[in-house]
């Protein structure tokens, strides 16, 4: 078991500095005592025993073969745990789900965190899963590939799906094998964003590449991952900045050239206003 007082720094630092944490826990854990009391989404792999848990007013239920998925968790406590009980939970802030599930269908979405226990009985599927949150625990272990958000969203973006797919054929839902209109733009749009947003920031240019009036591409975001299309841009972009604060070793000034402010004090209003905190203090958290 790694407990959080086994970390460099404690749960919460942890999910503000990687967009989530992943911890083993079992019946005499101190985790398992604790109750979640931030704005997180999270996923339970139970491997042994049951547990019964209160989250968001709600009692539930798991045993061994369960993946509990809960989103936007205001209040998490145990109820009660097998003195056998064995699960790996991963919480994640939800900047950093949104970022993973960006473009994925919303009836995937819906089909994981709609239903809270999802049962996986078949031994290969389990395995799959499991190794997609041990993967996320390894690179939690390396410092310097955590801060590679590609590599982590990659997995947790594997998990939803892999779920929606097991619970589709569970209830005998429609696996969606194709995208609508609506999809497609919204992909191509974050295709775009990835191409462009070290220099192009507004809802208009993506809009124009698009052939679809900004309006309506903030009515498809809106509809895709739940933000309009401006915050989805300042999401991508403030990541990028963070990254390269933390990787390139570039000055700030440099920095907000890069990404076309027309400033180092207007790279550092933005920045204050996605994170609470100037460039300067996240890089000195941070390196």
């Amino acid at each position: 078991m790694r407990s959080k007082q086994e970390n460099n720094m404690n749960f919460d630092q942890q999910i503000e500095k990687y967009g989530y944490c992943i911890l083993d826990v079992d019946g005499k854990s101190e985790m398992a005592q604790e109750t979640i009391s931030t704005q997180y989404n999270i996923m339970v792999m139970c491997h042994c025993g049951s547990a019964t848990i209160e989250a968001n007013m709600q009692e539930l239920t798991i045993a061994q073969g369960d993946c509990l998925n809960l989103i936007n968790v205001l209040n998490m406590r145990t109820l009660s745990m097998s003195d056998n009980f064995k699960a790996r939970i991963m919480v994640a802030s939800r900047n950093f789900s949104i970022d993973a599930t960006m473009g994925i269908p919303t009836e995937y979405m819906e089909q994981v965190f709609l239903t809270p226990v999802i049962h996986i009985d078949d031994h290969a599927r389990w395995l799959l899963l499991n190794n997609c949150f041990e993967n996320l625990f390894l690179t939690q272990e390396q410092p310097l590939l955590v801060k590679h958000n590609e590599v982590t969203v990659s997995f947790f973006r594997a998990i939803v799906i892999v779920l929606a797919h097991i619970n589709m054929m569970r209830t005998g839902g429609t696996v969606v094998t194709h995208y609508s209109q609506a999809d497609v733009y919204f992909r191509r749009f974050i295709d775009l964003i990835y191409a462009h947003v070290d220099r192009e920031h507004e809802v208009t240019f993506y809009g124009s590449k698009l052939n679809i009036s900004p309006k309506y591409l903030s009515t498809i975001s809106k509809l895709k991952c739940g933000r309009n299309a401006k915050d989805v841009i300042s999401l991508f972009l403030i990541s990028h900045i963070k990254r390269d604060i933390i990787l390139t070793g570039k000055s700030i000034k440099t920095i907000a050239y890069d990404y076309g402010f027309a400033d180092q004090s207007s790279l550092a209003k933005f920045f204050n206003k996605m994170t609470g905190m100037s460039p300067s203090q996240f890089k000195e958290q941070n390196t």
